[in-house]
């Protein structure tokens, strides 16, 4: 699956996800992983929750993250190698983000990071300084920054979901954005006037 795809994906089907501004953060946040997880088994991936780092035959977890785990990971068929691992982060403690950071930066594969409310370009830098130290990779961080509930407006201006693709250098290689809209009647939140550039 292309970087893109993703992203076009959750843009178009995140009213399929059914919130609204009362939804819990815990509700908010398993629907959002419940999605990866329907998507990935229908593109036909073996989808693992939570799977833990540990040390592989040729590659060796730093000590400091062994026995961490990352959200999801999803694995190409008949071969132990991840197609992607997913974070998804509702806390606004950097501290946290930048340990999911590290974490999706040992993983080979598209390494998905979902945030809430945050600054874009802080994060990226984050992301950028850290798949940077990695060497041996060249695989691709998706940044997804998506408003929360409350913050998707009747009336202008819009909240955006915000989206950086960088590569295993840091660089940015193609930027996302959506507006994020209510329904009128059912209150659900869904994004319009979707946008996917390339950097290069």
């Amino acid at each position: 699956m292309e970087p893109s795809e993703l992203f076009f994906g959750l843009c178009r089907y995140y009213s399929s996800l059914g919130l609204d501004c009362d939804v819990s953060w815990s509700i908010w946040g398993q629907r959002t992983l419940s999605y990866f997880d329907q998507l990935g088994r229908m593109l036909g991936y073996i989808v693992k929750n939570e799977e833990t780092l540990t040390d592989m035959e040729d590659w060796k977890c730093p000590r400091a993250l062994r026995g961490k785990r990352i959200d999801m990971v999803w694995f190409y068929p008949r071969k132990y190698e991840y197609a992607l691992a997913l974070e998804h982060q509702k806390s606004n403690s950097l501290e946290q983000i930048k340990l999911d950071i590290k974490k999706l930066s040992q993983v080979l594969g598209l390494k998905v990071l979902v945030v809430y409310r945050q600054n874009t370009s802080e994060i990226q830098s984050l992301a950028a300084r850290e798949i940077s130290k990695i060497e041996g990779q060249d695989d691709y961080f998706l940044l997804f920054n998506i408003p929360h509930a409350r913050d998707f407006k009747d009336e202008e201006p819009l909240e955006k979901l915000v989206s950086r693709l960088l590569d295993d250098d840091g660089k940015l290689v193609a930027a996302g954005s959506a507006e994020a809209r209510k329904e009128t009647i059912t209150g659900l939140r869904f994004f319009s006037n979707i946008i996917w550039s390339q950097e290069r």
